[in-house]
């Protein structure tokens, strides 16, 4: 089951360019637990409430204006 859940947030990440938000993955029916737990895992990584990111994604904040 967790496999499943990594590959499809990986998927979901890949089609969103590195970035989700919890209202992104609500409508593909991914619990905030879900996130809560791969941030954990250190599978991705918070920038702030609500939007998360690949571990291996670059980022500046500037971009994420």
């Amino acid at each position: 089951m967790i496999a499943v859940i990594q590959s499809q947030l990986i998927e979901l990440f890949e089609e969103y360019h590195g970035i989700l938000t919890t209202q992104m993955t609500k409508e593909y029916g991914v619990a905030d637990s879900t996130l809560r737990k791969a941030v954990a895992r250190n599978d991705i990584q918070k920038y702030c409430r609500g939007i998360y990111f690949l571990d291996n994604f670059y980022f500046d904040d500037i971009y994420m204006l």
